[in-house]
């Protein structure tokens, strides 16, 4: 394309003063140069076109901005290269203000452009090779392009699959700029985007015709077929190391989420080991455990009658078996029930990959609530906040839930059961068209984020978009991740700072994750009996012994206390723990209150760990710490001799360093024998000062055993200076 002299001038003089700089600088850009209005941000500089003149760097300026559609704008498939376009120099005019030419707020200069942009003639760059595009990021003004950015739901293979051509072969290469949707490579890297889950997503009603495992495993086939064929684009990802490496050599990893355990296709704890561990195999790194519909795992959020009243039996075990594996657990769409049950049962932080704040749609269910957040964050998890805009304003929510009612209409009357056929897109279409839907924007996504860092702080909150998977709904400004710029600059208007920008942008989940991958051992549920007598007793020891009258079994874990049972056997262990009121032997200990002793864990001689209690419950084990410490008993030291095996040594270090990355705040481990000494530390608390237990166990060559373990893993010193305390 070539503009006339005059045209040339209109083009020249509009950029200049929308740009705030000089037409003689424009004159002067050099011919290798491409130019591209900030925030839509510099294309790649490894990718370089064929040579450009001024006056083609101003065409392609201009052409860029009109062909992009301002984000009030109803969708349409979007055509940003810069092939061969007739325009008349009049028309430029017309097309810079009605495309809001004036949103351009600098010039982002760069030896280079992407994705193969048309030059002069139309003509198409040659390929990048693998050696330019190794270690390449594109750097402008926003912080996005300065940091590691994770999204944590984009769901790109369930695009990519409804649009294979007949012949079964993908529609679309989205390792360059496409056309539809809101994903490709191309803006990606605008974007700043690094690492964008890809939902392996499974429709409900394939369970019903026996497809969904096979659902998964080609929508996995989609995303390791889009790294082989752009291996110096695209890039595996299965632990946060890859990740890192990725990011370092300038790749965008595509790691992987499944969204609807359904895709597990197992309906026994037999047939789900080995599914899980096939999807581990193959790169799942968090499971959805439920979607629109209650499946053999949990309540969904958009169930009107409930089948299971939250997690079933299936579901508790894979819970349990996602945790040995290092698979994280996702709660977004379950129920609320599910969801607290999933707190209960995970010994290990849990996501929500893609749900909002209820606080802003009252009532929706897909969103969390104030408290949930907040339990979620107690946890050490995360709240992923999606950018569809029935997440985020409640008018559009209402708006959307009208629309999907009426499609569920369609699709019953037509008898239709999967919402990519062409009759629903036909439907959905003429629907909007009549009933146009409230938008949400940027600044929703923005105050959503903002909400829960104001909540529950800035470790605890990321971004989960949901591109590809909520139509034409998305808020406006984020349309697609070439804008996601936008979102950090409205979190920056805030005042939010740089550190919290990168919490949100990806620390917080490679927290989650490297907590959910670490080795530990398997856990064995062996819950002690908790009835109303149990808590009333743990209430009135809390009140007794730390003045604390609010009716609660919940601490928040600061110290780990080491113990043995005195006892020879886990059965005669487990016994001694599990009556509610304290034994009549146990005299010594009597003034304390009825509430009998018991702890957290116990691990038996062979290392195995069994849970007695919800390590942040209240548990009484050791005297002025049971308001904030997690307690581990061993079984053995019959007589007082320190015989506890070094398998038992290994587990509690094991169990250890599993419950510090859990709970950050925790900073004291002391045996049993060792309380004494810490009376007077921070966290003791003892409101009868002539009550106390002088212990033995578990002994110190014990301690030092566990704490050796414990520095060889790198876990940071948590032993006091001078440490010790005292209980049962």
């Amino acid at each position: 394309m070539r503009l006339t002299r005059r045209g040339l001038a209109i083009a020249r003089h509009l950029i200049a003063k929308l740009c705030r700089v000089r037409v003689t600088d424009l004159r002067r850009l050099p011919h290798d140069a491409s130019v591209v209005p900030h925030p839509t941000k510099v294309l790649m500089p490894h990718l370089r076109p064929a040579p450009l003149c001024a006056e083609d760097v101003l065409c392609q300026a201009v052409v860029s901005e009109m062909e992009r559609p301002h984000h009030d704008a109803t969708w349409a498939p979007r055509a940003r290269g810069f092939g061969p376009l007739a325009v008349k120099p009049e028309a430029l005019t017309r097309g810079a203000t009605r495309y809001r030419l004036g949103r351009i707020v600098g010039l982002a200069v760069c030896c280079g452009c992407g994705c193969g942009v048309a030059a002069c003639g139309g003509k198409t760059s040659p390929a990048s090779t693998a050696g330019e595009h190794a270690g390449a990021r594109t750097i402008d003004g926003s912080i996005a392009q300065r940091i590691l950015v994770i999204d944590g739901h984009v769901d790109l293979p369930m695009r990519l699959d409804r649009s294979r051509r007949p012949d079964g072969s993908l529609g679309e290469d989205v390792g360059q700029e496409t056309t539809a949707g809101d994903f490709d490579f191309v803006r990606a890297k605008r974007g700043g985007l690094d690492a964008p889950f890809m939902s392996i997503y499974v429709e409900p009603w394939r369970v019903q015709d026996g497809s969904a495992r096979a659902t998964a495993d080609r929508r996995i086939d989609i995303v390791e077929g889009l790294i082989r064929a752009a291996p110096t684009r695209f890039a595996p990802a299965r632990t946060p190391s890859e990740l890192m490496r990725n990011y370092a050599e300038g790749r965008i990893s595509l790691p992987m989420g499944m969204e609807n355990a359904s895709g597990l296709g197992a309906d026994d704890e037999a047939s789900l080991r080995l599914s899980l561990e096939h999807f581990y195999d193959r790169g799942v790194r968090y499971i959805t455990l439920a979607h629109t519909e209650d499946n053999a795992f949990a309540d969904s959020s958009a169930s009107e009658s409930p089948t299971h009243g939250g997690l079933t039996p299936l579901g508790r075990a894979a819970i349990h078996e996602m945790n040995r594996l290092g698979i994280i657990v996702d709660v977004s769409h379950v129920s609320d029930d599910a969801f607290w049950q999933v707190l209960q049962v995970s010994q290990k932080p849990v996501i929500a990959s893609h749900s909002g704040c209820r606080r802003f749609t009252p009532g929706y269910a897909r969103n969390l609530s104030d408290a949930m957040i907040k339990a979620l964050a107690q946890q050490g998890g995360i709240v992923m906040v999606p950018f569809g805009s029935a997440f985020l304003d409640a008018d559009a929510q209402r708006d959307r839930y009208a629309y999907l009612r009426a499609r569920t209409a369609f699709m019953r009357e037509e008898g239709v059961v999967d919402e990519g056929d062409p009759r629903v897109a036909a439907f959905s279409v003429a629907y909007t068209r009549k009933h146009p839907m409230r938008r949400a924007s940027v600044q929703d996504v923005a105050r959503h984020i903002d909400h829960i860092i104001r909540l529950v702080g800035a470790d605890h909150v990321g971004l989960g978009s949901d591109f590809e998977g909520v139509g034409d709904s998305l808020a406006t400004g984020l349309r697609d991740a070439a804008d996601l710029p936008a979102l950090f600059a409205a979190l920056e208007a805030l005042g939010h700072d740089a550190r919290t920008l990168r919490n949100v942008a990806s620390e917080n989940f490679l927290r989650v994750w490297r907590a959910v991958e670490a080795t530990s051992p398997e856990i064995t549920q062996r819950p002690l009996p908790v009835t109303a007598e149990r808590v009333s007793l743990t209430e009135a020891y809390r009140a007794q012994h730390y003045g604390d009258t609010a009716p609660s079994m919940s601490i928040a874990p600061q110290a780990i206390i080491l113990h043995w049972t005195a006892l020879g056997t886990f059965a005669e262990s487990y016994a001694r723990f599990a009556p509610i009121r304290l034994p009549s032997d146990r005299a010594g200990i009597a003034a304390g209150g009825d509430l009998n002793v018991s702890a957290h864990f116990l691990v038996d001689r062979d290392g195995s760990i069994h849970q007695l209690l919800p390590e942040h419950w209240m548990a009484r084990h050791a005297i002025g710490l049971n308001h904030v410490a997690i307690g581990i008993e061993n079984v053995g030291g019959v007589d007082g001799k320190p015989d506890l095996t070094p398998t038992q040594a290994r587990s509690n270090a094991l169990l250890i360093r599993e419950l510090v990355r859990r709970y950050p705040r925790i900073q004291v481990l002391a045996g049993h024998h060792e309380v004494q000494s810490l009376a007077n530390h921070p966290l003791f608390l003892e409101r009868n000062v002539a009550y106390t237990s002088t212990k033995q166990d578990p002994g110190d060559a014990f301690m030092a055993d566990v704490a050796a373990l414990l520095d060889a893993w790198g876990v940071p010193p948590l032993r006091p200076s001078p440490p010790q305390d005292r209980d049962n």
